[in-house]
């Protein structure tokens, strides 16, 4: 039923659109329309329509809540978990760059295998890298003093 109203109603406007019959004869399809509107039996239609609009946006809504506190739940379950794995990561990170610290130093001061007593002389010498100078870049800059 409704697509037939739909395919009536459409087929109408396309004709009023493209009818060159002039404007008595759009007054009168535009007439018919408007009866065809206040039909009790088409506003009946709509008014069922309407309603089961209504109980469609409230259940969506509900769902939609409800989804919404399970998500909450959800993500109050994995934070603890989440800070964890960034917490380790970052734990990692430290030691590791501790570690890269602690070689420098020991390449800068002769403490390594490779050192020299010549390396150390060169230590009051090797200034600190700029801020923002990685710590990648300064050990290879302190490597190239060292050496050179």
């Amino acid at each position: 039923m409704q697509t037939r109203l739909g395919f009536i109603a459409g087929a109408a406007f396309g004709y009023v659109l493209g009818a060159r019959a002039g404007r008595q004869r759009y007054e009168q399809i535009k007439n018919r329309a408007e009866a065809a509107w206040a039909d009790p039996r088409v506003q009946d239609q709509v008014a069922t329509a309407t309603e089961v609009a209504k109980d469609k946006a409230a259940l969506a809504s509900s769902v939609a809540k409800e989804k919404a506190a399970e998500v909450a739940d959800l993500a109050k379950e994995k934070a603890p978990e989440l800070q964890a794995k960034v917490a380790d990561v970052a734990g990692k990170a430290q030691d590791s760059a501790k570690s890269a610290t602690e070689q420098a130093k020991a390449k800068v001061s002769g403490n390594s295998s490779t050192g020299s007593k010549h390396d150390a002389e060169q230590t009051a010498v090797v200034p600190a890298p700029p801020a923002g100078v990685q710590l990648a870049d300064a050990t290879e800059d302190i490597d190239a003093r060292a050496d050179g």
